[in-house]
Formats: structure tokens, C-alpha cells, sequence
């Protein structure tokens, strides 16, 4: 997964082999806490994003992604910028990150 892609998920592992569901936390601080339904609604609009634009690119395995995500850093930069564009015609999308101070990385 690109720097870019990872930057727009609200929540992180622990890093901690074996990690248990509790042991998760979101960037910026514990806003699972605070903010649990706008993870769940920021989490699933993002996806929605994203796989709009995987299928609008004709992205449909793991190889395809991995090539065009990770290898060729130019695609990846194009999908970037798409993928910037989808979430900034999205006002409930936008709403959400600022909600949950998750900016679009650069």
C-alpha cells in the first residue's frame, strides 16, 4: 500500500505481533472513543472511493493493484490525484475528515 493510501485510513494496528482488536488505535489520538459511528461512516465512504476508482481503472487483482499502487510510482501519483478529486466532490466525505483531522496527503 502506497505512504498516500496508508495516510487516509483513521486507524492503525499496534504494530504488535499478535495484536488484539482492543489493542487498535486511531491517528490523532483515541477518536474511536469519541467518534466511533464517524471511523465507521469516514471508514466505508473511503472504501466506496477507493473501489469506484480501482474498478474505473480496471484494477481487479492483487498484482494489478500492487503494480500500479506500489511499483509504478507515476500511476500511483495519477491515482493519487483521482482519488483526491473523487473525495473532494464528496461534502459528507470531506465533513468526516475534518471531523476526524484526517487530511488529504500531499
Amino acid at each position: 500500500m502506497p505512504r498516500w493510501q496508508a495516510d487516509l485510513m483513521p486507524i492503525e494496528l499496534s504494530g504488535k505481533v499478535g495484536a488484539k482488536a482492543d489493542e487498535l488505535y486511531v491517528k490523532g489520538g483515541h477518536l474511536i472513543e469519541k467518534y466511533g459511528s464517524e471511523v465507521g461512516e469516514y471508514s466505508g465512504l473511503l472504501d466506496k472511493h477507493f473501489q469506484a476508482l480501482m474498478q474505473k481503472e480496471g484494477i481487479d487483482t492483487v498484482a494489478q493493484y500492487h503494480q500500479a499502487m506500489v511499483v509504478d510510482k507515476e500511476s500511483s501519483e495519477r491515482l493519487r490525484l483521482l482519488m483526491k478529486d473523487s473525495i473532494a466532490g464528496d461534502a459528507r466525505m470531506t465533513e468526516l475528515m475534518n471531523t476526524l483531522g484526517i487530511q488529504f496527503p500531499d
